[in-house]
């Protein structure tokens, strides 16, 4: 147990620091050509969560690494809607109601998937990642993602609410490039550097989650949302929703980007791997993943802003989901 537990920090350290240099490194290499803000808070929602998976799909732990899409996106929807909304200064806006009625196409197809025999087989894999590439292509090709100024000039050390930089002001990361630290060779270089430190991270946390899991005992599907999972989202709530510095990052909108990426590309692109087949725990967090969308995305559609009710709401939600899907 006490080896599962250190190998589970490891990959949290390993994970967060990865994540950061391939969301950078990437930003930097296409800050030219997209927005660098989105494009970063992508990478780094979705690279942990990617790699877990498929890393555990390959080593045929299938049972666990069908558990961590949906962990993940939980783990996002509580950072993003719960916890901000409750720690945060400043309340979250709706700025694109499409944004956040789009995620829902995922929500549906991942669970008509998993609906007749709960198994993701290559063709289902492959259309789930191949739809996600026209959407993500939307969000960071909307001129909205470049043109959108904050409200008011109030400061956000939470980090919550703060939707893109207005054209004419560069994101930090880009700002940084520009004082001539970060040509698109150093940036590639980062990213690479941080993709590789994300699948070490991700081997690390596959074995950990494995050992706690037998030693505790809890189920595979279990194991791989609540534990897994939920260390594989953490570089998002650290990095984008609860940055160290105010950031140009909109985590409502990005929250609901990288759901759609996790219902879709990372159980696709691990389907394509390896067919597999969700056990109890890790049905029942599908469907807790729709319940805690549901939840937060009525709420900002209705209502056009956040509070601290709703921060409540999802917190209540997802500590629920998780008691029901450890009872199985």
């Amino acid at each position: 147990m006490l080896i599962g537990i250190l190998l589970l920090v490891v990959a949290a350290v390993v994970l967060v620091v990865g994540s950061s240099l391939a969301g950078d490194g990437l930003a930097s290499v296409v800050g030219s050509r997209l927005p660098a803000g989105p494009v970063r808070s992508v990478v780094i929602g979705l690279s942990g969560a990617l790699a877990t998976t498929v890393v555990a799909v390959g080593q045929d732990r299938t049972a666990l690494g069908s558990g961590v899409p949906s962990g993940a996106a939980m783990f996002v929807l509580a950072a993003a809607f719960g916890a901000a909304v409750l720690l945060g200064r400043r309340r979250l806006e709706v700025h694109d109601a499409v944004l956040y009625a789009a995620p829902g196409a995922g929500v549906v197809l991942l669970g008509l998937s998993v609906a007749s025999d709960r198994s993701l087989t290559r063709w289902t894999g492959l259309l789930l990642a191949v739809l996600f590439v026209p959407y993500v292509l939307w969000v960071l090709l909307d001129p909205a993602q470049r043109t959108t100024a904050p409200a008011d000039g109030g400061s956000d050390p939470a980090g919550a609410g703060l939707p893109a930089p207005p054209a004419s002001v560069a994101p930090p990361e880009a700002a940084a490039d520009e004082g001539g630290g970060g040509t698109v060779g150093g940036g590639l270089v980062r990213g690479l550097a941080g993709a590789a430190a994300v699948v070490g991270g991700a081997f690390a946390l596959v074995d950990g989650a494995t050992r706690v899991a037998v030693r505790a005992p809890l189920a595979p599907g279990f194991a791989g949302a609540a534990i897994a999972g939920s260390l594989a989202a953490l570089p998002f709530a650290l990095l984008v929703v609860f940055p160290r510095r105010p950031g140009s990052d909109d985590p409502g909108g990005g929250a609901m980007t990288v759901l759609a990426g996790l219902l879709t590309v990372v159980p696709g692109a691990a389907a394509i791997v390896r067919p597999f087949q969700l056990d109890g725990p890790s049905a029942v967090c599908v469907i807790a993943v729709a319940l805690l969308y549901a939840v937060a995305a009525a709420w900002m559609l209705l209502r056009g802003r956040s509070d601290r009710f709703l921060g409540a709401a999802v917190l209540l939600a997802y500590a629920a989901c998780l008691v029901v899907a450890g009872s199985l």
